[in-house]
């Protein structure tokens, strides 16, 4: 009989990355021959736009109104269970054979502290880590004993940044902890198409374009973009404001105000070249071996700095020289992608190999 996992992650709150990865990692565990559905508890939402720290005017919420249709519109047709209450937990406990944590910065205690992505509920059952992150490089020493407490239950942890393994270990006094790819690379190129040939573009879209997205604001954003342009020799640019950071504009960029999952991974398969600050934008750069430039988000000073994820996905890859700041100098130099894909595949190899083990033994 398939075992039955309850996957605990963020689903969606208006983030791409967010929707993307959690239908990612439900995908392969049903393809994988388990019954599985997410537990989303009240409050959730809330949480996740806490940990962003954004205030949003009635005007912004409206712009955003049809996106969310189109994401719950793409939870709808891949079955995307969502349980919204974790109480009674005896009955939540009885249904479950195994609780699975997924991907995103769910362990970030640098900005918000929520034990339920820790399973403190779980009682007796399995649990497991699969590319949980903390974000950064530090663990808040206010929640530092009970992150202990909590995943010192876990049977298998699996990080999406390796460069975090040794900061838990160290924690935790284990030396089982692995690094796994995030979910987003669990599908193939070929499979995320099918995804984008279910996409209703909004606009003509030219057949030459930049596609823009961030996720954070800074003032060298705008230089560097018109640098790249200008080297690539593209005069369209396509920019998809995010929940996080509103409306980002440059001079005639087309704005695509309501795209939904589909289109997002449409957009980015189309571009002739992609900018953007955003891991998943950039994990889904690699995944669809598209020519790609990350903007750097944060300062390294910020102690809230978040680059560690970017920093290990480019490095697991091979793909640093992708990497702009300030000071950074734009090459128009084509990705050899043929170094790249056995990565990918090795990768997606040994998380089937991870997941499996994990939940089975």
């Amino acid at each position: 009989m398939a075992k039955n996992v309850s996957l605990v992650t963020w689903i969606g709150a208006g983030n791409y990355g967010t929707l993307l990865q959690s239908y990612a990692l439900h995908h392969e565990l049903e393809r994988l021959g388990y019954n599985v559905c997410f537990l989303n508890k009240i409050g959730v939402v809330r949480s996740f736009k806490l940990f962003f720290n954004q205030c949003f005017f009635r005007k912004k919420k409206e712009n955003f109104s049809l996106k969310k249709q189109k994401q719950n519109e793409f939870i709808k047709n891949y079955r995307i269970k969502n349980v919204y209450t974790i109480f009674p937990k005896c009955a939540i406990n009885k249904a479950t054979d195994v609780y699975i944590t997924g991907s995103d910065q769910i362990w970030n205690t640098m900005f918000y502290w929520d034990p339920f992505y820790f399973l403190y509920f779980a009682g007796r059952k399995k649990r497991i880590a699969y590319a949980s992150s903390l974000g950064t490089n530090y663990i808040n020493p206010k929640y530092k004993s009970r992150v202990k407490k909590y995943l010192l239950k876990f049977s298998h942890i699996g990080l999406r940044e390796q460069s975090t393994i040794q900061l838990l270990s160290e924690l935790l006094g284990r030396n089982d902890i692995v690094s796994v790819p995030d979910p987003t690379f669990l599908l193939t190129a070929k499979e995320w198409n099918e995804i984008a040939q279910k996409a209703v573009l909004e606009f003509d879209v030219p057949e030459k374009y930049m596609f823009v997205y961030f996720v954070g604001k800074r003032d060298s954003y705008t230089t560097t973009l018109e640098t790249i342009r200008k080297k690539h020799g593209i005069k369209q640019i396509i920019i998809v404001p995010s929940f996080e950071s509103g409306f980002f504009n440059i001079a005639d960029a087309l704005i695509y105000k309501n795209a939904g999952p589909a289109e997002f991974v449409k957009l980015l398969q189309n571009a002739t070249v992609i900018c953007t600050d955003s891991f998943h934008a950039s994990a889904f750069s690699i995944n669809l071996s598209k020519d790609f430039y990350v903007l750097k988000r944060f300062s390294d000073k910020d102690e809230n700095s978040q680059n560690v994820r970017i920093y290990d996905l480019l490095l697991r890859y091979n793909l640093k020289h992708r990497l702009c700041d300030e000071a950074c100098k734009i090459e128009n130099l084509p990705i050899d992608y043929s170094s790249v894909q056995p990565l990918l595949e090795k990768d997606r190899k040994n998380a089937k190999t991870y997941l499996i083990n994990s939940i089975e033994n």
